[in-house]
């Protein structure tokens, strides 16, 4: 936010022409109406370097942006990276088994899998800004949440679960329920949320670049905060 003041302050002054607000109206019918493609491609934008662009282009499309960003980190459904990315590993998905038919155990276990991918896309956009997945990249995080994980040692075998579903030890569920973020904003955590912040974690301490700081919450785990 301290850059793009500094670059409001310091850049050459762009004035509207004809070719900027078509590119403008561009953007913003690509993030209102395009595919799911083009409005991650939207999302994933840097427009503080669109120096093309007036200030209040750049500035209305970054609202734009925060808007899109806030509806997804509440619902996956309106998160069209997340759609674009269920796309690509449908599948993987069908290959996998994970489907939200067939009855509720296939449901819960569908849609824990779609937050953990929301995610993790979230991350992958802090972690590269303006750039978004390419369909290797999204495949790449699929595996790695399907990937079973060992649990817990057995005499004969191992107990085994996937990433995306891992289980909460009591003691982690209460570290992280206990975590003054949530008192601040007051909220009481559920299961859900527990879980998939512990699980977000897990797949940092894995694959890293993901999750917070296991001392630190935040829900969701990854989403990018929005300038204040």
């Amino acid at each position: 936010m301290l850059k793009q003041l500094e670059r409001n302050a310091t850049g050459t002054h762009v004035v509207t022409t004809p070719e900027n607000l078509q590119q403008f109206h561009t953007f913003r019918g690509q993030a209102m109406a395009g595919s799911d493609e083009e409005r991650s491609a939207f999302m994933s934008k840097n427009f503080a370097t669109e120096s093309a662009l007036t200030l209040t282009q750049r500035n209305g499309l970054m609202s734009l942006q925060d808007q899109m960003k806030h509806r997804a980190a509440i619902s996956a459904a309106d998160d069209p990276r997340t759609s674009r990315a269920l796309r690509l590993l449908q599948p993987d998905l069908v290959a996998a088994g994970i489907t939200a038919k067939g009855g509720e155990d296939n449901r819960k276990d569908y849609f824990s899998f779609v937050g953990s991918l929301q995610d993790q896309l979230d991350q992958s956009g802090k972690d590269h800004p303006g750039k978004l997945p390419s369909m290797e990249e999204v495949r790449t995080i699929g595996a790695q949440l399907m990937q079973e994980q060992v649990t817990s040692k057995g005499i004969i075998y191992d107990t085994r679960e996937p990433s995306y579903k891992l289980s909460v030890p009591s003691e982690e569920s209460k570290r992280i329920a206990a975590d003054p973020y949530w008192a601040k904003r007051g909220i009481t955590p559920n299961d859900s949320m527990i879980s998939r912040i512990y699980r977000a974690e897990q797949f940092k301490e894995r694959y890293g670049g993901a999750a917070k700081a296991p001392a630190t919450a935040a829900f969701p785990p990854n989403a990018p905060e929005s300038p204040q």
